[in-house]
């Protein structure tokens, strides 16, 4: 039982690395810098961060969802 949760907290710890670095790439890449920049310069922070927010809530409602079906199982 013990190797188990050992193997869990480092397939956890492995997880969490590897999201990381993928938002690292996804926040520096060319098409979200270029984004960042038009919204600084066309003074669209306020509608920004609206759509932002629903975006987050829609994925955080599809999140729940997918969580309870898998307690399910």
């Amino acid at each position: 039982m013990a190797r188990r949760s050992a193997a869990s907290k480092e397939e956890k710890a492995a997880q969490k690395e590897l999201l990381t670095g993928q938002m690292k790439a996804f926040k520096s890449s060319s098409e979200v810098t270029n984004f960042y920049r038009f919204i600084h310069e066309n003074n669209l922070r306020h509608e920004a961060k609206v759509l932002l927010e629903k975006v987050v809530q829609s994925l955080k409602g599809k999140r729940k969802t997918r969580s309870k079906s898998k307690n399910i199982q």
